[in-house]
C-alpha cells in the first residue's frame, strides 16, 4: 500500500469545542467566568447565570451561537450591543461590563437582574392604572436616556422587560438597538422587532427615528391597561391592515382609566409618527400630569382649623401643626348640589377617581346624570365634609352649592328639556301604568270615577319616582381612612406637634406635600430602596425644621433693636465707671454672641431641611407632578 492510498489517520484526541446552547455548569471562560443555569434561549444567543470569580459578584452571560457569529450582520449587531450598553447609564437600564471571547465562542458580561418578566404579570390580567402608569413611566425615563445617548432600542416588548423588586421596570435586550445617527443594519427587506409592538411606518420603510420607540411604550402601556394587544393579528400582513384601521379606543375596553389617560395612551400608539409625543420626556410629562390628582396636592382651600397650613388630601394629619384630619364622608345635617359642571367628563373621572367607593353609577351613567344639572353630589353630610367637597368640586370645574338641608334638593323636573327617546319611553310607562292601576281597580270591584283617575294616579307616581331619582345624590356616605400608616404616622405627627413658629410650620408643610405621594397612595412600581430614601429624607427635612423652629423661637424671645439699644446704654454707663454696669455689658455681650450663634443654626438648619425637601423631589419625580405640587404650596413658601 502507498503512502497516495494509505487512510488518514484520525486527528489526536482534544478538548471537545464548546456549544452555545449547551455549556455545562461548573465551566469556566476566559478563567474568570464560572457558568451556571441556564436562563434563556433564542435563535441567536443563549443566556446563562454565571459568577465573576474575580469580583465574587453573580453575571449574566449572553453566548453569541458560533453559526450567528460566522454572519457579518449577527457579529455587528452582537459588538453594537455591547458598545450601545456602554454609551447608556441608567437605573432601569440593564449594564453591560465587557464583551469577551473564549475560543470560538463570543459572549457579553451583562448585569444580572432578578425579577419577574413584564409578560408574565401582564398575562395574569390587567394591571392596576397607577401600577400601569408608574411602570410606563420608568420606561419613558429609560427611553429618555437612550435618545439623549443617540440609540434607538427597535424591539423594546413587555418580554424584553424585568420588573426589579426594588429598582423597578428595567429594559433588557439591546440586540437590534442602532444609533439614531446611522442607517439600519438589516438585510434588505428585513423587519427587526416583535411585529405586535411595532410602529406602523417600521413596515414601510427602514428609514424611521425615536418615535417608533415611543410606539412600542404607548402598546404597552395600552397591554398593561386593557389586558388585551392593541392589535388582534395572526400575520403580519393581517397587522399591516389593522393599522389603517387605527387602534381602539381604551376607554371603551376599560371605562375607568378616564379620558386623559386614555388620550395619551392613543397619542402614544398614533399610526401616524407627527401625531404621536415628540419625544419620551414629553410622553413622561404627560403621565407624571396624570398622577397628580391620585398622588395628593395641597388644597389651598382646605386651611387646617387650627393651624390655617392647606391640608392634603387623604392625609390624616395637617402638614403643619399634625392635628388629625379626617376624610369621611362625615353625616351632618348639609349638602352639596352642583349648579353647573363645564366639562362633564372632567368632573366624572374626578368623582371615580377620588371617592370610587362611594360612586354607584356607571361611567356613562355618571357623565349624562352630570350633563343635566342641577345635580346633587351629596346629602346628609357635615359642614367639614361639605366644604371639603365644594373646594374639591371646584377644582375639577364644577360651581357648587353648600345648602342646609337634608334630601330635598335635586333638579327641577322640566319636560321641556326632555329628549324625542326620554318623551317616548315616558308616555309608553304612563300608558302601561295607567292600564295596570285601572285593571287592579276593576279587579277590586271599584267605582267608575276611582277607575277614570288611574291616568292620574299614573302621572302622580311617575312624577314622584322621577323627583327620587333627579335627588338621589351621586356620591353615598362611607368610611375613608387615611392611608398613612400608624407607625409613619406617628413619627410625622410627633415632629410636627412640636413646631411652634409659622416659618417651622411652613417649611415642614413643604416637606410633607412632596412626600405625599407615597403617604397616601399605594407605591406602585416604586422600588423599595426608593421609598425608604424618602422616609429618610422627610425625617432629615422634619428634623432641620425642629432645629430651626428652636432657634426661631430664641430668637423672637428679644428684639434685635432691643438688645442694641441696651448694649448702647450699658457701654455709656460703664465708660462713667458705673460698676453694676460693667456686668451687665458683659451679659449683654454674651447674649449677643449667643444670638449671632443661633442666627447661624438658624440659618443652617433652614438650609438643611431645603436640601432635603429637593432630595425628596428629585426620588419622586415619576411619582407626582412638581408642578402641581408647587403651585399648591406656593403661598406656604411665598
Amino acid at each position: 500500500m502507498t503512502d497516495a492510498t494509505r487512510p488518514t489517520p484520525p486527528p489526536p484526541p482534544g478538548p471537545r469545542p464548546l456549544v452555545a446552547s449547551a455549556l455545562r455548569p461548573g465551566v469556566v471562560l476566559c478563567t474568570r467566568y464560572e457558568v451556571g443555569e441556564k436562563l434563556a434561549e433564542g435563535a441567536v444567543a443563549t443566556v446563562y447565570r454565571a459568577r465573576d470569580q474575580l469580583s465574587g459578584q453573580p453575571v449574566a452571560l449572553k453566548v453569541l451561537d458560533p453559526l450567528r457569529g460566522a454572519d457579518p450582520v449577527g457579529q455587528l449587531r452582537f459588538q453594537r450591543e455591547f458598545e450601545v450598553l456602554r454609551r447608556i447609564s441608567h437605573a432601569h437600564v440593564s449594564r453591560c461590563f465587557a464583551l469577551e471571547r473564549h475560543g470560538e465562542l463570543d459572549f457579553l458580561v451583562l448585569e444580572l437582574i432578578e425579577g419577574e418578566p413584564l409578560a408574565d404579570e401582564i398575562a395574569r390580567g390587567r394591571l392596576s392604572i397607577p401600577r400601569a402608569i408608574a411602570i410606563a413611566l420608568q420606561l419613558a425615563d429609560a427611553l429618555d436616556a437612550c435618545h439623549r445617548a443617540g440609540v434607538l432600542h427597535r424591539d423594546l416588548k413587555p418580554s424584553n422587560i424585568v420588573i426589579h423588586p426594588e429598582r423597578g421596570a428595567i429594559v433588557l435586550d439591546f440586540g437590534v438597538a442602532w444609533f439614531s445617527s446611522a442607517a439600519n443594519l438589516t438585510r434588505t427587506g428585513a423587519v427587526v422587532g416583535s411585529p405586535q409592538y411595532l410602529a406602523p411606518e417600521v413596515f414601510r420603510s427602514s428609514f424611521f427615528d425615536a418615535r417608533a420607540d415611543l410606539y412600542s411604550l404607548g402598546a404597552i402601556l395600552f397591554e398593561m391597561l386593557a389586558g388585551r394587544p392593541v392589535y388582534f393579528a395572526e400575520s403580519v400582513t393581517e397587522l399591516v391592515a389593522a393599522h389603517g384601521h387605527g387602534p381602539p379606543a381604551l376607554a371603551a375596553l376599560r371605562p375607568e382609566v378616564g379620558p386623559t389617560l386614555g388620550a395619551i395612551v392613543a397619542s402614544a400608539i398614533a399610526p401616524r409618527p407627527e401625531d404621536r409625543f415628540a419625544t419620551a420626556r414629553e410622553l413622561a410629562e404627560a403621565l407624571r400630569r396624570q398622577t397628580s390628582l391620585a398622588a395628593g396636592v395641597l388644597q389651598a382651600r382646605l386651611p387646617c382649623e387650627s393651624c390655617g397650613t392647606p391640608l392634603i388630601i387623604d392625609l390624616g394629619l395637617c402638614p403643619g401643626c399634625g392635628r388629625e384630619v379626617s376624610w369621611d364622608l362625615a353625616p351632618g345635617h348639609h349638602a352639596v348640589q352642583l349648579k353647573r359642571v363645564a366639562e362633564s367628563a372632567r368632573c366624572a373621572e374626578w368623582l371615580r377617581q377620588r371617592y370610587p367607593e362611594a360612586v354607584a353609577l356607571r361611567p356613562e351613567a355618571l357623565r349624562a346624570r352630570l350633563a343635566r344639572t342641577p345635580v346633587p353630589l351629596a346629602v346628609d353630610v357635615s359642614a367639614a365634609t361639605a366644604e371639603q367637597l365644594a373646594a374639591e368640586a371646584r377644582e375639577a370645574g364644577a360651581e357648587p352649592e353648600i345648602l342646609r338641608a337634608r334630601a330635598f334638593i335635586g333638579a327641577r323636573i322640566d319636560p321641556s328639556a326632555a329628549t324625542l327617546a326620554e318623551l317616548v319611553v315616558a308616555a309608553a310607562l304612563h300608558l302601561v301604568a295607567a292600564v295596570g292601576l285601572g285593571q287592579a281597580a276593576i279587579a277590586f270591584g271599584a267605582s267608575l270615577g276611582v277607575v277614570a283617575s288611574a291616568p292620574v294616579a299614573a302621572s302622580l307616581l311617575g312624577v314622584l319616582l322621577a323627583r327620587l331619582y333627579t335627588r338621589r345624590p351621586l356620591l353615598r356616605r362611607q368610611r375613608r381612612a387615611s392611608l398613612l400608616l400608624e407607625d409613619e404616622s406617628d413619627r410625622v405627627r410627633t415632629r410636627l406637634e412640636r413646631l411652634q413658629t409659622e416659618r417651622g410650620r411652613r417649611l415642614a408643610a413643604s416637606a410633607v406635600a412632596r412626600a405625599a405621594p407615597i403617604l397616601t397612595s399605594a407605591p406602585d412600581g416604586l422600588p423599595a430602596e426608593t421609598r425608604h430614601a424618602v422616609h429618610e429624607a422627610l425625617e432629615s427635612a422634619l428634623d432641620a425644621a425642629l432645629a430651626m423652629d428652636a432657634q426661631a423661637v430664641y430668637l423672637e424671645g428679644r428684639s434685635r433693636s432691643r438688645l442694641a439699644q441696651e448694649l448702647a446704654q450699658a457701654e455709656s454707663q460703664a465708660e462713667l465707671g458705673d460698676p453694676a454696669a460693667v456686668d451687665t455689658l458683659a451679659r449683654l455681650r454674651l447674649e449677643r454672641s449667643e444670638r449671632v450663634q443661633a442666627s447661624l443654626a438658624h440659618d443652617l438648619a433652614a438650609r438643611q431641611a431645603l436640601e432635603a425637601i429637593e432630595r425628596i423631589s428629585a426620588l419622586l419625580r415619576t411619582r407626582t407632578s412638581l408642578r402641581e405640587v408647587d403651585r399648591a404650596i406656593g403661598a406656604l413658601e411665598a
